[in-house]
């Protein structure tokens, strides 16, 4: 199952990688503007797109938590209380 992002979070990151690539076709050498695109395209694009989705990673999580626990009761698992 694939990470769904708010739509307005594409369009910025979007925007951003566009105007990082345009300020790497500037640079005057071909590692300068390998080294301006990964670190002011690539890296906070990422860093922005991991923050922005722990809300939907967090609830991915408990609803497996969720799924799993009646499995494992159903399995004969205790949590060893005496009955």
């Amino acid at each position: 199952m694939a990470l769904v992002y708010p739509a307005p979070m594409h369009i910025v990151l979007v925007a951003w990688l566009y105007v990082a690539l345009l300020v790497a076709a500037t640079e005057p050498s071909l590692v300068g503007s390998a080294m301006s695109f990964l670190f002011y395209g690539l890296l906070p694009a990422a860093i922005i797109a991991y923050i922005g989705t722990t809300g939907q990673r967090k609830k991915r999580r408990r609803l497996r938590e969720l799924q799993d626990k009646p499995l494992a009761k159903a399995a004969g698992d205790n949590d060893g209380a005496q009955p």
